[in-house]
């Protein structure tokens, strides 16, 4: 009974884990792409001054 729970209790916090760092990686990607570090084919913003750019359209009450 025990090794059953603690066979649980790992797999949930191997779960966990795999969780934290796929968000975290694809935070990472994202500030990755508006630095312009993303090949051109793949890239939504390109560079760091699109992303700018349309934050300003977005955003009219906030200047750059």
């Amino acid at each position: 009974m025990f090794l059953n729970y603690n066979l649980k209790n790992m797999k949930i916090k191997l779960i966990k884990l795999f969780l934290r760092l796929a968000i975290s990686l694809s935070f990472l990607s994202a500030v990755a792409d508006r630095f312009g570090m993303w090949p051109a084919e793949i890239s939504v913003w390109g560079n760091w001054q699109n992303f700018v750019d349309y934050s300003a359209v977005i955003n009219p009450w906030m200047p750059a």
